[in-house]
């Protein structure tokens, strides 16, 4: 996932924005008043193949001992992949 480091104009906060990649996937983070941030996207690739993508920023939280839940739903709607810390 081609993500990158963003300050938010809105209070600073540190957000994930991609780098555009609508052919793969479309990604969407808020800045957040509380402690909880939130992102949500929609891949255009298989969910096992989303998953692996997303599965590398579950280690970057991993490694920054960062608190998370990841979940990724397949094209039903039907969760299919998630974990959290």
């Amino acid at each position: 996932m081609n993500l990158y480091e963003w300050s938010s104009g809105y209070n600073g906060k540190t957000i994930l924005r991609s780098q555009r990649d609508e052919e793969r996937f479309e990604w969407d983070m808020d800045s957040s008043d509380t402690d909880v941030m939130h992102a949500s996207g929609t891949f255009f690739i298989p969910v096992n193949e989303a998953w692996m993508h997303l599965s590398t920023l579950v280690n970057v939280f991993k490694k920054a001992g960062l608190p998370y839940e990841v979940g990724i739903d397949d094209e039903y709607g039907e969760l299919a992949y998630s974990t959290k810390l």
